[in-house]
Protein backbone atom coordinates (compact mmCIF):
# COMPACT_ATOMS: atom_id res chain seq x y z
CA UNK A 1 0.00 0.00 0.00
CA UNK A 2 2.98 2.34 0.59
CA UNK A 3 3.53 2.41 -3.16
CA UNK A 4 -0.13 3.06 -4.01
CA UNK A 5 0.12 6.79 -4.71
CA UNK A 6 3.24 6.49 -6.83
CA UNK A 7 1.73 3.65 -8.83
CA UNK A 8 -1.42 5.68 -9.36
CA UNK A 9 0.54 8.67 -10.60
CA UNK A 10 2.58 6.66 -13.05
CA UNK A 11 -0.02 4.20 -14.30
CA UNK A 12 -3.14 6.38 -14.45
CA UNK A 13 -1.73 7.73 -17.70
CA UNK A 14 -1.65 4.34 -19.40
CA UNK A 15 -4.75 3.84 -21.58
CA UNK A 16 -3.12 1.79 -24.28
CA UNK A 17 -2.39 -1.92 -24.17
CA UNK A 18 0.53 -2.80 -21.91
CA UNK A 19 3.23 -4.89 -23.58
CA UNK A 20 3.31 -8.51 -22.52
CA UNK A 21 6.47 -10.25 -21.50
CA UNK A 22 8.40 -11.35 -24.57
CA UNK A 23 7.94 -15.02 -23.93
CA UNK A 24 4.14 -14.57 -23.98
CA UNK A 25 4.00 -12.64 -27.25
CA UNK A 26 2.59 -13.94 -30.52
CA UNK A 27 3.57 -13.10 -34.07
CA UNK A 28 1.99 -10.11 -35.79
CA UNK A 29 -0.76 -12.06 -37.56
CA UNK A 30 -1.81 -13.90 -34.40
CA UNK A 31 -1.62 -10.74 -32.29
CA UNK A 32 -4.06 -9.02 -34.64
CA UNK A 33 -6.36 -12.05 -34.77
CA UNK A 34 -6.37 -12.50 -30.99
CA UNK A 35 -6.89 -8.85 -30.04
CA UNK A 36 -8.79 -8.84 -26.76
CA UNK A 37 -11.49 -6.51 -28.04
CA UNK A 38 -11.65 -7.97 -31.55
CA UNK A 39 -10.85 -4.63 -33.19
CA UNK A 40 -9.08 -6.00 -36.26
CA UNK A 41 -11.36 -8.66 -37.77
CA UNK A 42 -11.66 -6.82 -41.10
CA UNK A 43 -7.90 -6.32 -41.31
CA UNK A 44 -7.28 -9.99 -40.51
CA UNK A 45 -9.76 -11.03 -43.23
CA UNK A 46 -8.08 -8.67 -45.70
CA UNK A 47 -4.63 -10.09 -44.96
CA UNK A 48 -5.96 -13.59 -45.51
CA UNK A 49 -7.67 -12.64 -48.78
CA UNK A 50 -4.48 -11.00 -50.06
CA UNK A 51 -2.32 -13.96 -49.07
CA UNK A 52 -0.22 -11.85 -46.68
CA UNK A 53 -0.87 -13.68 -43.43
CA UNK A 54 2.21 -15.87 -43.82
CA UNK A 55 4.38 -12.77 -44.31
CA UNK A 56 3.35 -11.50 -40.87
CA UNK A 57 4.01 -14.85 -39.21
CA UNK A 58 7.62 -15.15 -40.35
CA UNK A 59 10.87 -14.05 -38.73
CA UNK A 60 11.22 -10.75 -40.61
CA UNK A 61 10.29 -7.76 -38.45
CA UNK A 62 7.59 -5.30 -39.49
CA UNK A 63 5.71 -2.33 -38.09
CA UNK A 64 1.97 -2.54 -38.88
CA UNK A 65 -0.29 0.50 -38.95
CA UNK A 66 -3.53 -1.34 -38.12
CA UNK A 67 -6.92 0.20 -39.02
CA UNK A 68 -9.68 -0.88 -36.66
CA UNK A 69 -12.93 -2.40 -37.87
CA UNK A 70 -14.58 0.99 -37.34
CA UNK A 71 -11.91 2.61 -39.53
CA UNK A 72 -12.55 0.11 -42.33
CA UNK A 73 -16.30 0.57 -42.04
CA UNK A 74 -15.98 4.36 -42.35
CA UNK A 75 -13.56 4.06 -45.29
CA UNK A 76 -15.77 1.62 -47.17
CA UNK A 77 -18.76 3.92 -46.70
CA UNK A 78 -16.78 6.90 -47.99
CA UNK A 79 -15.61 4.93 -51.03
CA UNK A 80 -19.02 3.42 -51.78
CA UNK A 81 -17.68 -0.14 -51.46
CA UNK A 82 -18.63 -3.21 -49.51
CA UNK A 83 -16.10 -5.31 -47.64
CA UNK A 84 -16.74 -8.16 -50.08
CA UNK A 85 -15.98 -5.93 -53.08
CA UNK A 86 -12.69 -4.79 -51.59
CA UNK A 87 -11.63 -8.31 -50.59
CA UNK A 88 -12.41 -9.58 -54.09
CA UNK A 89 -10.07 -7.04 -55.75
CA UNK A 90 -6.89 -8.69 -54.49
CA UNK A 91 -4.48 -6.49 -56.48
CA UNK A 92 -5.84 -3.26 -55.02
CA UNK A 93 -6.24 -4.88 -51.62
CA UNK A 94 -2.62 -6.05 -51.58
CA UNK A 95 -1.32 -2.57 -52.42
CA UNK A 96 -3.43 -1.00 -49.68
CA UNK A 97 -2.26 -3.53 -47.09
CA UNK A 98 1.42 -3.24 -48.04
CA UNK A 99 1.04 0.52 -47.64
CA UNK A 100 0.22 -0.13 -43.96
CA UNK A 101 3.37 -2.20 -43.37
CA UNK A 102 6.82 -0.73 -42.64
CA UNK A 103 9.83 -3.06 -42.81
CA UNK A 104 11.59 -3.00 -39.45
CA UNK A 105 10.53 -2.66 -35.83
CA UNK A 106 9.58 0.94 -34.96
CA UNK A 107 8.04 1.43 -31.50
CA UNK A 108 6.27 4.72 -30.92
CA UNK A 109 9.28 6.51 -29.45
CA UNK A 110 11.16 5.92 -32.72
CA UNK A 111 8.29 6.95 -34.98
CA UNK A 112 8.16 10.35 -33.33
CA UNK A 113 11.74 11.00 -34.46
CA UNK A 114 11.07 10.16 -38.11
CA UNK A 115 9.44 12.38 -40.73
CA UNK A 116 8.90 9.63 -43.30
CA UNK A 117 9.44 5.90 -43.50
CA UNK A 118 9.37 3.56 -46.50
CA UNK A 119 6.52 1.07 -46.63
CA UNK A 120 6.43 -2.45 -48.00
CA UNK A 121 4.65 -1.02 -51.07
CA UNK A 122 7.50 -0.29 -53.44
CA UNK A 123 8.35 3.39 -53.79
CA UNK A 124 5.77 4.58 -51.23
CA UNK A 125 6.36 6.25 -47.87
CA UNK A 126 4.28 7.28 -44.88
CA UNK A 127 4.54 10.72 -43.26
CA UNK A 128 4.47 10.97 -39.46
CA UNK A 129 3.63 14.20 -37.68
CA UNK A 130 3.40 15.40 -34.07
CA UNK A 131 1.82 18.84 -33.86
CA UNK A 132 -0.73 20.32 -31.54
CA UNK A 133 -0.37 17.28 -29.29
CA UNK A 134 -1.87 14.92 -31.89
CA UNK A 135 0.24 12.17 -33.47
CA UNK A 136 -0.75 11.18 -37.00
CA UNK A 137 0.35 9.16 -40.01
CA UNK A 138 -0.72 10.77 -43.31
CA UNK A 139 -3.11 12.90 -41.21
CA UNK A 140 -4.79 9.79 -39.75
CA UNK A 141 -4.70 9.65 -35.94
CA UNK A 142 -2.71 6.89 -34.23
CA UNK A 143 -4.96 5.80 -31.37
CA UNK A 144 -3.10 2.94 -29.63
CA UNK A 145 0.61 2.31 -29.76
CA UNK A 146 3.20 -0.38 -29.09
CA UNK A 147 1.23 -3.63 -29.29
CA UNK A 148 4.35 -5.79 -29.28
CA UNK A 149 4.70 -9.05 -31.22
CA UNK A 150 7.56 -11.52 -31.60
CA UNK A 151 8.33 -10.15 -35.06
CA UNK A 152 7.42 -6.49 -34.78
CA UNK A 153 4.98 -3.97 -33.39
CA UNK A 154 1.40 -2.82 -34.11
CA UNK A 155 0.01 0.71 -33.86
CA UNK A 156 -3.78 1.07 -34.14
CA UNK A 157 -5.06 3.87 -36.38
CA UNK A 158 -8.53 5.32 -36.85
CA UNK A 159 -8.50 5.46 -40.65
CA UNK A 160 -7.47 3.46 -43.71
CA UNK A 161 -4.37 4.72 -45.55
CA UNK A 162 -4.76 4.82 -49.34
CA UNK A 163 -1.64 4.81 -51.54
CA UNK A 164 -1.29 7.84 -53.83
CA UNK A 165 -2.94 7.22 -57.19
CA UNK A 166 -4.95 4.24 -55.94
CA UNK A 167 -8.10 4.10 -58.10
CA UNK A 168 -10.33 3.56 -55.09
CA UNK A 169 -9.02 6.74 -53.45
CA UNK A 170 -11.29 9.48 -54.72
CA UNK A 171 -9.28 12.05 -52.76
CA UNK A 172 -5.86 10.62 -53.46
CA UNK A 173 -4.31 14.00 -54.19
CA UNK A 174 -4.55 14.93 -50.52
CA UNK A 175 -2.75 11.78 -49.45
CA UNK A 176 -0.08 12.22 -52.10
CA UNK A 177 0.50 15.79 -50.97
CA UNK A 178 1.01 14.70 -47.38
CA UNK A 179 3.56 12.08 -48.40
CA UNK A 180 5.42 14.44 -50.71
CA UNK A 181 5.57 17.13 -48.07
CA UNK A 182 7.01 14.70 -45.57
CA UNK A 183 9.60 13.51 -48.06
CA UNK A 184 10.65 16.98 -49.16
CA UNK A 185 11.00 18.38 -45.68
CA UNK A 186 12.83 15.40 -44.21
CA UNK A 187 16.32 14.15 -44.93
CA UNK A 188 15.14 10.96 -46.65
CA UNK A 189 14.04 7.67 -45.18
CA UNK A 190 17.54 6.55 -44.26
CA UNK A 191 18.20 9.75 -42.34
CA UNK A 192 14.84 9.57 -40.59
CA UNK A 193 15.47 6.01 -39.46
CA UNK A 194 18.90 6.91 -38.15
CA UNK A 195 17.45 9.84 -36.21
CA UNK A 196 14.85 7.54 -34.72
CA UNK A 197 17.30 4.95 -33.53
CA UNK A 198 20.44 6.88 -32.59
CA UNK A 199 20.16 9.00 -29.47
CA UNK A 200 23.43 10.70 -30.22
CA UNK A 201 22.00 12.36 -33.31
CA UNK A 202 19.62 14.38 -31.14
CA UNK A 203 22.48 15.59 -28.95
CA UNK A 204 24.61 16.89 -31.82
CA UNK A 205 27.30 19.34 -30.70
CA UNK A 206 25.90 21.28 -27.73
CA UNK A 207 28.85 23.67 -27.60
CA UNK A 208 27.80 25.28 -30.89
CA UNK A 209 24.21 25.87 -29.81
CA UNK A 210 22.79 28.98 -28.09
CA UNK A 211 21.46 28.95 -24.53
CA UNK A 212 17.72 28.68 -23.93
CA UNK A 213 16.83 32.42 -23.88
CA UNK A 214 18.74 33.05 -27.12
CA UNK A 215 17.20 30.00 -28.80
CA UNK A 216 13.72 31.23 -27.87
CA UNK A 217 14.56 34.76 -29.05
CA UNK A 218 15.86 33.42 -32.37
CA UNK A 219 12.58 31.69 -33.24
CA UNK A 220 12.06 32.61 -36.92
CA UNK A 221 8.34 33.22 -36.37
CA UNK A 222 8.80 35.29 -33.20
CA UNK A 223 6.39 33.07 -31.26
CA UNK A 224 7.90 33.58 -27.79
CA UNK A 225 8.10 37.35 -27.30
CA UNK A 226 5.57 37.28 -24.43
CA UNK A 227 7.42 34.43 -22.72
CA UNK A 228 10.74 36.25 -23.06
CA UNK A 229 9.24 39.47 -21.69
CA UNK A 230 7.88 37.50 -18.74
CA UNK A 231 11.25 35.82 -18.10
CA UNK A 232 12.93 39.23 -18.09
CA UNK A 233 10.28 40.83 -15.84
CA UNK A 234 10.67 37.99 -13.32
CA UNK A 235 14.47 38.26 -13.34
CA UNK A 236 14.97 34.72 -14.62
CA UNK A 237 17.08 35.42 -17.71
CA UNK A 238 20.32 34.78 -15.84
CA UNK A 239 18.92 31.52 -14.46
CA UNK A 240 18.03 30.24 -17.93
CA UNK A 241 21.47 31.28 -19.18
CA UNK A 242 23.19 29.24 -16.47
CA UNK A 243 24.70 25.80 -16.98
CA UNK A 244 21.47 23.91 -16.22
CA UNK A 245 20.45 21.76 -17.92
CA UNK A 246 16.76 22.69 -18.01
CA UNK A 247 13.68 21.50 -19.85
CA UNK A 248 11.41 24.45 -20.64
CA UNK A 249 7.74 24.09 -21.56
CA UNK A 250 7.34 27.12 -23.80
CA UNK A 251 3.88 28.68 -24.34
CA UNK A 252 3.54 30.63 -27.56
CA UNK A 253 2.29 34.21 -27.77
CA UNK A 254 -1.09 32.81 -28.85
CA UNK A 255 -1.17 30.59 -25.75
CA UNK A 256 -0.51 33.59 -23.51
CA UNK A 257 -3.19 35.64 -25.30
CA UNK A 258 -5.75 32.89 -24.72
CA UNK A 259 -4.73 32.61 -21.06
CA UNK A 260 -5.02 36.37 -20.51
CA UNK A 261 -8.51 36.35 -22.01
CA UNK A 262 -9.62 33.37 -19.93
CA UNK A 263 -8.28 34.92 -16.72
CA UNK A 264 -9.53 38.44 -17.43
CA UNK A 265 -5.99 39.84 -17.20
CA UNK A 266 -3.78 41.95 -19.42
CA UNK A 267 -0.14 41.18 -20.12
CA UNK A 268 0.87 44.32 -18.21
CA UNK A 269 -1.09 43.22 -15.13
CA UNK A 270 0.58 39.82 -15.03
CA UNK A 271 4.07 41.21 -15.69
CA UNK A 272 3.61 43.68 -12.83
CA UNK A 273 2.80 40.89 -10.33
CA UNK A 274 6.33 39.49 -10.25
CA UNK A 275 5.69 37.01 -7.41
CA UNK A 276 2.83 35.30 -9.25
CA UNK A 277 4.69 35.60 -12.55
CA UNK A 278 7.81 33.95 -11.13
CA UNK A 279 5.83 31.00 -9.77
CA UNK A 280 4.07 30.51 -13.11
CA UNK A 281 7.35 30.58 -15.04
CA UNK A 282 9.12 28.21 -12.63
CA UNK A 283 6.18 25.83 -13.13
CA UNK A 284 7.20 25.69 -16.81
CA UNK A 285 10.81 24.72 -16.02
CA UNK A 286 11.93 21.16 -15.23
CA UNK A 287 15.47 20.64 -13.89
CA UNK A 288 17.32 18.30 -16.26
CA UNK A 289 17.18 17.58 -19.97
CA UNK A 290 14.12 15.51 -20.97
CA UNK A 291 13.58 14.63 -24.62
CA UNK A 292 10.24 13.58 -26.09
CA UNK A 293 11.26 9.93 -25.77
CA UNK A 294 11.83 10.44 -22.03
CA UNK A 295 8.50 12.19 -21.47
CA UNK A 296 6.46 9.53 -23.29
CA UNK A 297 8.11 6.43 -21.83
CA UNK A 298 5.45 4.00 -20.53
CA UNK A 299 2.68 6.31 -21.67
CA UNK A 300 3.83 9.36 -19.75
CA UNK A 301 5.69 10.56 -16.67
CA UNK A 302 5.23 12.97 -13.77
CA UNK A 303 8.20 15.27 -13.13
CA UNK A 304 9.17 17.82 -10.49
CA UNK A 305 9.28 21.43 -11.67
CA UNK A 306 11.52 24.28 -10.53
CA UNK A 307 8.56 25.53 -8.45
CA UNK A 308 9.08 23.90 -5.07
CA UNK A 309 6.70 21.02 -4.39
CA UNK A 310 4.89 21.18 -7.73
CA UNK A 311 4.88 18.60 -10.51
CA UNK A 312 3.61 18.37 -14.08
CA UNK A 313 2.16 15.23 -15.66
CA UNK A 314 2.85 14.17 -19.25
CA UNK A 315 0.36 11.87 -20.92
CA UNK A 316 0.49 10.01 -24.22
CA UNK A 317 -3.01 8.65 -24.84
CA UNK A 318 -4.53 7.60 -28.16
CA UNK A 319 -1.99 9.62 -30.11
CA UNK A 320 -2.56 12.79 -28.05
CA UNK A 321 0.48 14.15 -26.15
CA UNK A 322 -0.31 16.56 -23.33
CA UNK A 323 1.13 18.09 -20.17
CA UNK A 324 -1.49 18.72 -17.48
CA UNK A 325 -4.08 18.33 -20.23
CA UNK A 326 -2.50 20.98 -22.49
CA UNK A 327 -1.28 19.90 -25.92
CA UNK A 328 2.45 19.65 -26.56
CA UNK A 329 3.10 20.95 -30.06
CA UNK A 330 6.64 20.71 -31.37
CA UNK A 331 9.07 18.86 -29.07
CA UNK A 332 12.85 18.73 -28.76
CA UNK A 333 14.21 22.19 -29.61
CA UNK A 334 17.76 21.69 -28.34
CA UNK A 335 19.84 24.42 -26.68
CA UNK A 336 23.35 24.37 -25.25
CA UNK A 337 22.01 24.19 -21.70
CA UNK A 338 18.79 22.28 -22.17
CA UNK A 339 15.78 21.73 -24.36
CA UNK A 340 12.35 23.26 -24.87
CA UNK A 341 9.01 21.88 -25.99
CA UNK A 342 6.35 24.16 -27.44
CA UNK A 343 2.99 23.93 -25.66
CA UNK A 344 -0.46 25.19 -26.64
CA UNK A 345 -1.42 26.78 -23.32
CA UNK A 346 -0.10 28.36 -20.14
CA UNK A 347 0.35 26.01 -17.18
CA UNK A 348 -0.93 27.38 -13.88
CA UNK A 349 0.21 25.92 -10.55
CA UNK A 350 -2.82 24.57 -8.70
CA UNK A 351 -2.83 27.30 -6.02
CA UNK A 352 -2.54 30.09 -8.59
CA UNK A 353 -5.13 28.49 -10.85
CA UNK A 354 -7.58 28.38 -7.95
CA UNK A 355 -6.88 32.02 -7.06
CA UNK A 356 -7.13 33.30 -10.62
CA UNK A 357 -10.13 31.19 -11.62
CA UNK A 358 -12.59 31.43 -8.74
CA UNK A 359 -15.41 29.77 -10.69
CA UNK A 360 -16.76 26.85 -8.73
CA UNK A 361 -17.12 23.21 -9.64
CA UNK A 362 -18.09 20.01 -7.81
CA UNK A 363 -15.76 17.16 -6.94
CA UNK A 364 -16.13 13.80 -5.23
CA UNK A 365 -14.03 10.66 -4.95
CA UNK A 366 -14.86 6.98 -5.47
CA UNK A 367 -12.71 4.11 -4.16
CA UNK A 368 -13.31 1.34 -6.72
CA UNK A 369 -10.06 -0.65 -6.44
CA UNK A 370 -11.22 -3.89 -4.80
CA UNK A 371 -7.92 -4.94 -3.18
CA UNK A 372 -6.32 -1.59 -2.30
CA UNK A 373 -7.58 -1.37 1.29
CA UNK A 374 -8.49 1.86 3.12
CA UNK A 375 -6.80 5.00 1.79
CA UNK A 376 -6.46 8.69 2.63
CA UNK A 377 -7.29 11.13 -0.17
CA UNK A 378 -5.22 14.30 -0.59
CA UNK A 379 -6.23 17.23 -2.78
CA UNK A 380 -3.53 19.80 -3.60
CA UNK A 381 -1.47 18.47 -0.72
CA UNK A 382 -4.25 18.74 1.89
CA UNK A 383 -5.93 15.73 3.50
CA UNK A 384 -9.52 15.70 2.24
CA UNK A 385 -10.87 12.27 3.27
CA UNK A 386 -9.49 9.72 5.74
CA UNK A 387 -9.57 5.91 5.63
CA UNK A 388 -11.80 5.64 2.58
CA UNK A 389 -12.77 2.00 2.01
CA UNK A 390 -13.60 0.13 -1.18
CA UNK A 391 -17.06 0.90 -2.63
CA UNK A 392 -17.16 4.34 -0.97
CA UNK A 393 -18.43 7.19 -3.15
CA UNK A 394 -18.17 10.48 -1.28
CA UNK A 395 -20.54 13.42 -1.37
CA UNK A 396 -19.85 16.13 -3.90
CA UNK A 397 -17.77 18.97 -2.49
CA UNK A 398 -17.73 22.51 -3.93
CA UNK A 399 -14.26 23.43 -5.20
CA UNK A 400 -12.70 26.14 -7.31
CA UNK A 401 -12.28 25.21 -10.94
CA UNK A 402 -8.71 24.59 -12.08
CA UNK A 403 -5.95 22.01 -11.92
CA UNK A 404 -6.06 19.54 -9.04
CA UNK A 405 -3.41 17.25 -7.66
CA UNK A 406 -4.95 14.06 -6.30
CA UNK A 407 -2.83 11.91 -4.00
CA UNK A 408 -3.73 8.56 -2.44
CA UNK A 409 -1.89 6.93 0.47
CA UNK A 410 -2.32 4.39 3.24
CA UNK A 411 -3.92 5.94 6.35
CA UNK A 412 -1.50 8.20 8.19
CA UNK A 413 1.09 8.21 5.40
CA UNK A 414 2.01 10.99 2.99
CA UNK A 415 1.18 10.42 -0.69
CA UNK A 416 4.27 9.53 -2.68
CA UNK A 417 2.87 10.70 -6.02
CA UNK A 418 -0.04 12.56 -7.52
CA UNK A 419 -2.30 12.61 -10.55
CA UNK A 420 -3.15 16.00 -12.05
CA UNK A 421 -6.47 16.78 -13.69
CA UNK A 422 -8.33 19.89 -14.80
CA UNK A 423 -11.75 20.61 -13.32
CA UNK A 424 -13.76 23.01 -15.47
CA UNK A 425 -16.14 25.66 -14.06
CA UNK A 426 -19.64 24.40 -13.17
CA UNK A 427 -18.63 20.80 -13.85
CA UNK A 428 -19.41 17.71 -11.79
CA UNK A 429 -16.40 15.41 -11.55
CA UNK A 430 -15.96 12.05 -9.84
CA UNK A 431 -12.33 11.09 -9.21
CA UNK A 432 -12.27 7.29 -9.28
CA UNK A 433 -9.45 5.00 -8.15
CA UNK A 434 -9.65 1.75 -10.12
CA UNK A 435 -7.54 -1.28 -10.99
CA UNK A 436 -5.93 -4.12 -9.10
CA UNK A 437 -3.11 -3.21 -6.71
CA UNK A 438 -1.74 -6.77 -6.66
CA UNK A 439 -1.21 -6.58 -10.44
CA UNK A 440 0.52 -3.22 -10.19
CA UNK A 441 -2.21 -1.66 -12.32
CA UNK A 442 -3.84 1.03 -10.22
CA UNK A 443 -5.22 4.08 -12.01
CA UNK A 444 -7.05 7.31 -11.27
CA UNK A 445 -9.79 8.59 -13.59
CA UNK A 446 -11.42 12.02 -13.71
CA UNK A 447 -15.04 11.29 -14.74
CA UNK A 448 -17.13 14.18 -16.07
CA UNK A 449 -20.79 13.68 -15.18
CA UNK A 450 -23.94 15.42 -16.41
CA UNK A 451 -26.05 17.24 -13.82
CA UNK A 452 -28.07 19.38 -16.20
CA UNK A 453 -31.84 19.60 -15.76
CA UNK A 454 -33.90 16.56 -16.70
CA UNK A 455 -37.13 16.48 -18.68
CA UNK A 456 -40.33 15.77 -16.78
CA UNK A 457 -40.67 12.12 -15.78
CA UNK A 458 -37.03 11.34 -16.50
CA UNK A 459 -34.16 9.93 -14.43
CA UNK A 460 -30.48 9.87 -15.37
CA UNK A 461 -28.25 6.79 -15.18
CA UNK A 462 -24.47 7.18 -15.24
CA UNK A 463 -22.70 3.83 -15.61
CA UNK A 464 -18.97 3.42 -14.95
CA UNK A 465 -17.15 0.18 -15.83
CA UNK A 466 -14.57 -0.55 -13.11
CA UNK A 467 -14.00 -4.34 -13.33
CA UNK A 468 -10.64 -4.74 -15.02
CA UNK A 469 -11.05 -8.38 -16.04
CA UNK A 470 -14.67 -8.20 -17.21
CA UNK A 471 -13.96 -7.10 -20.78
CA UNK A 472 -16.66 -5.27 -22.71
CA UNK A 473 -20.06 -5.21 -20.99
CA UNK A 474 -23.72 -4.49 -21.80
CA UNK A 475 -26.17 -2.88 -19.36
CA UNK A 476 -29.88 -3.72 -19.46
CA UNK A 477 -33.02 -2.41 -17.79
CA UNK A 478 -35.80 -5.01 -17.53
CA UNK A 479 -33.89 -7.06 -20.10
CA UNK A 480 -33.79 -4.24 -22.66
CA UNK A 481 -30.40 -3.00 -23.78
CA UNK A 482 -29.59 0.42 -22.29
CA UNK A 483 -25.85 0.63 -22.94
CA UNK A 484 -23.99 -1.66 -25.32
CA UNK A 485 -20.27 -2.37 -25.62
CA UNK A 486 -19.02 -0.39 -22.62
CA UNK A 487 -15.30 -1.04 -22.22
CA UNK A 488 -13.07 -0.85 -19.19
CA UNK A 489 -11.22 2.51 -19.31
CA UNK A 490 -8.67 2.57 -22.11
CA UNK A 491 -9.63 -0.75 -23.70
CA UNK A 492 -11.67 0.67 -26.57
CA UNK A 493 -9.51 3.42 -28.04
CA UNK A 494 -9.63 6.51 -25.85
CA UNK A 495 -12.78 5.60 -23.90
CA UNK A 496 -13.12 6.42 -20.21
CA UNK A 497 -15.47 3.56 -19.32
CA UNK A 498 -18.36 5.98 -18.72
CA UNK A 499 -21.79 6.23 -20.37
CA UNK A 500 -24.72 8.47 -19.42
CA UNK A 501 -28.37 7.83 -20.37
CA UNK A 502 -31.71 9.46 -19.51
CA UNK A 503 -34.57 7.00 -18.94
CA UNK A 504 -38.23 7.06 -17.96
CA UNK A 505 -38.56 7.09 -14.17
CA UNK A 506 -39.81 3.66 -13.04
CA UNK A 507 -38.76 0.54 -11.13
CA UNK A 508 -36.28 -1.62 -13.03
CA UNK A 509 -34.32 -4.82 -12.87
CA UNK A 510 -30.76 -3.70 -13.62
CA UNK A 511 -28.43 -6.31 -15.11
CA UNK A 512 -24.89 -6.29 -16.47
CA UNK A 513 -23.76 -8.96 -18.93
CA UNK A 514 -20.50 -9.62 -20.77
CA UNK A 515 -20.87 -8.43 -24.36
CA UNK A 516 -19.23 -11.64 -25.56
CA UNK A 517 -21.63 -13.82 -23.53
CA UNK A 518 -25.00 -12.04 -23.34
CA UNK A 519 -26.65 -15.03 -21.69
CA UNK A 520 -24.37 -14.74 -18.66
CA UNK A 521 -25.17 -12.26 -15.89
CA UNK A 522 -22.17 -10.51 -14.36
CA UNK A 523 -24.07 -8.40 -11.80
CA UNK A 524 -27.69 -7.42 -11.18
CA UNK A 525 -30.02 -5.46 -8.93
CA UNK A 526 -33.72 -6.36 -8.97
CA UNK A 527 -36.63 -4.01 -8.35
CA UNK A 528 -34.54 -0.85 -8.12
CA UNK A 529 -36.56 2.41 -8.33
CA UNK A 530 -35.20 5.12 -10.62
CA UNK A 531 -37.08 8.18 -9.42
CA UNK A 532 -37.96 11.29 -11.38
CA UNK A 533 -35.33 14.06 -11.39
CA UNK A 534 -32.67 11.85 -9.77
CA UNK A 535 -29.19 11.08 -11.02
CA UNK A 536 -27.88 7.56 -10.37
CA UNK A 537 -24.15 6.85 -10.50
CA UNK A 538 -23.86 3.08 -11.07
CA UNK A 539 -20.36 1.64 -10.66
CA UNK A 540 -19.84 -1.88 -12.00
CA UNK A 541 -17.03 -2.74 -9.59
CA UNK A 542 -15.20 -5.50 -7.75
CA UNK A 543 -13.93 -8.54 -9.65
CA UNK A 544 -15.51 -11.07 -12.00
CA UNK A 545 -15.62 -13.51 -9.06
CA UNK A 546 -17.18 -10.94 -6.70
CA UNK A 547 -18.89 -8.28 -8.82
CA UNK A 548 -20.90 -5.45 -7.31
CA UNK A 549 -23.28 -2.77 -8.50
CA UNK A 550 -22.48 0.27 -6.35
CA UNK A 551 -25.22 2.87 -6.77
CA UNK A 552 -25.08 6.45 -5.49
CA UNK A 553 -28.21 8.61 -5.83
CA UNK A 554 -28.30 12.41 -6.17
CA UNK A 555 -31.58 14.33 -6.11
CA UNK A 556 -31.36 17.12 -8.70
CA UNK A 557 -34.29 18.92 -7.05
CA UNK A 558 -32.29 19.22 -3.82
CA UNK A 559 -29.23 20.40 -5.73
CA UNK A 560 -31.25 23.15 -7.38
CA UNK A 561 -32.66 24.22 -4.00
CA UNK A 562 -29.19 24.30 -2.44
CA UNK A 563 -27.90 26.47 -5.28
CA UNK A 564 -30.54 29.16 -4.66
Amino acid sequence: MRKLALVLALLALLTGIAPAFAQNRENLADTLANDTDGRFTTLVAALEAAGLTDVLTGEDEFTVMAPTDAAFEAALADLGLTAEELLADTDTLTDILLYHVIPGNFPFRNLTRASTLETALEGQTLAFDLSGGLFTVNDVAITDVDELATNGVIHAIDGVLLPPGEPAATEGAGTESAVQTAGEEGAGTESAVQTAGEEGVAQGQPATRPNLPELLANDPDGRFTTLLAAVEAAGLVETLNSEGPFTVLAPTNAAFDAAFEALGLTADELLADTDTLTDILLYHVIPGRFFFRDLTRNGGVTLDTALDGETVAFDLTAGSFTVNGIGVGTPDAIANNGIFHIIDGVLLPPAIAAALTPETANLRVAHLSPDAGPVDIYVNGELMLESVTFSTISDFMPVNAGAYRIGVAAPGEEPGGVVIGNVQPDSWVTVAAIGIEALGDLRVRFLLEDYSALDEGQARVTVFHAIQSAGVIDVRLNGNLLIGQLGYPGTLGNNDGLDIRDVTAATYDISVTPNAAPGTTLAERSGFPLSENNNYFVAVAGTTDFPQLIIRTTDLTMLAADAQ
